[in-house]
């Protein structure tokens, strides 16, 4: 999962493009510039750039060109004089280690010799760590990496800088990080959405954490990132209706929104949405940009003070509700009293608005069985696209596939596609868009009963939702009252939900790769969606008419 280029090994003279072998000019010319000035040039230059300049010489593969700043370069995890582990990213110094293996059992036989004199000494003056700094590509393309997050982030305008991001860095190790579409355009150096390269929508940002760590996580957004709680994200995992959302088979709990003080400021003092006295003059000044208004003055408002307050009774007036109302489903072994808690950490604010946009999903993990936590890496293993794990968690960088980013591509989890592939192979759409939720329920079922004989080494869990379906004795009625069968009782959608709920995850699995690949992305091996392969999301809860 670590995103490493520990496979990757400096490039021979005779693989090396012309006029950079070692020992020419071109060498010499990029051996004659100090490292200060490469990483001003890394700070500029998109991370596959500067991923295929230092494939081009052996001379980025050394400890450092020019030794002229007096101190120890920075790790690629963090501060100047951190030592490098098998965990930084992206160019990883196991070569190197690799390479003087040899040399370095030697120098540690000679040390036991001696009484380690030598060893005591040097761990002493470096704190107990006697490792070396990674090697110049890595801090390069570090270096990159940080500044084309920073424009990502700023593009975004979720609120979340690259300073507050660098923050993370405090929380637990392994606990909380950042991946999804934000993470990968910065690893590809370009700006996704109507105000960048592509014409798809702005990526919110998506942040990933434990349970443990979620009320950490909660008061770094308010208090690093200056945002607000705006509710749960319903449709993140799957579109069905109502709490069918919750059943698919997920290491997550849920998916909180967040959005931007200043991008809700902006969107709540228009029309009809309209404060007054100091809260409207901070409103205008922030729409129009006319006058430097700061978080201080925005917490100062009456609106602001109103959020607060509303977010110390968010968990009995919306979040109870919310979970036994639409996010419960015990008929489909999501119980009631599976319900978190949703709070800052102790003595912290959650402000808290319903009416607000999002910028930010805070992804929560379930809690795991026994002392097992499930880690936000976890979450990150149901991805269908590879590109999509790459991570960043304020201190160190992940790219599962370097080779493959750096150049545009990414694989695609096999199960997903196989079952792409098939369900596309096999799916007969209806005739009419209006046929009713147990007729589609049936199509579906049908598709997924050719898929399950075509491929018989899918793992179950993929299914699980529709066998259980399948063993339902229910049966729909009509209602002697009203008439009708009511779609929206939990034995009708917990009989007829999944095979649909199976359609429309597919059908998402369908939209992101063709998303991806319009941004550009080649998908290695992707099943392929001809123009004709239109798959149309089903409901549960829709009549036929």
């Amino acid at each position: 999962m670590d995103a490493s280029l520990g496979a990757l090994k400096a490039p021979p003279e005779e693989m090396a493009p012309e006029g950079v072998g070692a020992g020419n000019g071109a060498a010499s010319l990029f051996a004659s510039l100090p490292e200060v000035s490469w990483k001003q040039v890394a700070a500029f230059a998109a991370p596959p750039d500067i991923y295929n300049l230092c494939l081009s010489s052996k001379i980025f593969f050394s400890d450092g060109i020019c030794a002229d700043e007096g101190r120890k370069p920075a790790a690629i995890g963090g501060k100047a004089g951190d030592s490098e582990s098998d965990d930084d990213v992206p160019m990883m110094a196991k070569h190197r280690a690799q390479k003087k293996a040899a040399k370095e059992t030697k120098k540690s036989s000679k040390r036991r010799k001696t009484g380690n004199k030598g060893g005591k000494a040097t761990a002493a003056k470096n704190g107990g760590d006697t490792s070396k700094a990674p090697l110049l590509a890595t801090r390069l393309l570090r270096a990159s990496l940080l500044s084309s997050l920073g424009r990502v982030l700023e593009h975004t305008g979720s609120g979340i800088t690259l300073e507050s991001a660098q923050a993370l860095a405090d929380l637990p190790e392994g606990s909380v990080l950042i991946a999804g579409s934000a993470v990968a355009s910065a690893c590809l150096g370009v700006l996704w959405g109507t105000k960048g390269r592509y014409t798809d929508s702005t990526p919110d940002v998506d942040v990933y954490c434990t349970a443990k760590v979620a009320p950490l996580v909660r008061s770094w957004l308010v208090e690093s990132a200056n945002a607000i709680f705006t509710g749960f994200h319903d449709t993140y995992i799957d579109i069905v209706d109502d709490r069918l959302l919750y059943t698919v088979d997920s290491k997550i709990h849920h998916v909180e929104s967040w959005n931007s003080i200043f991008e809700h400021f902006q969107e709540n003092l228009e029309g009809p949405k309209r404060y007054f006295g100091s809260d409207r003059k901070i409103g205008d000044a922030i729409r129009e940009g006319t006058s430097t208004v700061t978080i201080a003055d925005i917490k100062k408002t009456d609106h602001y003070k109103e959020m607060v307050r509303w977010g110390k009774n968010v968990q009995t007036q919306y979040v109870n509700w919310k979970w036994q109302r639409g996010m419960s489903f015990p008929e489909l072994g999501v119980p009631l009293d599976k319900l978190y808690n949703i709070k800052p950490k102790t003595g912290g604010n959650l402000p808290f608005n319903f009416d607000g946009d999002e910028g930010i999903d805070l992804i929560v993990a379930q809690k795991g069985k026994g002392k097992k936590e499930i880690s936000p890496f976890d979450l990150l293993d149901d991805f269908d696209l590879t590109l999509c794990k790459c991570s960043f968690d304020g201190k160190k960088f992940r790219i599962p596939e370097p080779h493959l980013t750096f150049n545009g591509q990414t694989t695609m989890e096999p199960n997903r596609r196989a079952i792409v592939e098939s369900y596309l192979k096999h799916f007969t759409p209806p005739e009419s868009q209006y046929m009713d939720s147990q007729a589609s329920s049936g199509l579906c079922q049908a598709t997924i009963i050719k898929v399950r004989r075509e491929l018989p080494k899918v793992p179950a869990r993929f299914f699980r939702q529709v066998d259980v379906a399948a063993r339902s004795s229910y049966t729909a009625r009509e209602d002697d009252f009203f008439g009708f069968i009511n779609t929206h009782d939990p034995r009708y959608q917990a009989k007829y939900g999944p095979p649909i709920q199976f359609h429309n995850w597919t059908c998402k699995l369908v939209d992101r790769l063709r998303k991806y690949q319009q941004r550009g992305i080649e998908v290695v091996g992707a099943p392929i969606i001809g123009e004709d392969d239109q798959l149309r999301k089903l409901s549960v809860t829709q009549h036929g008419g």
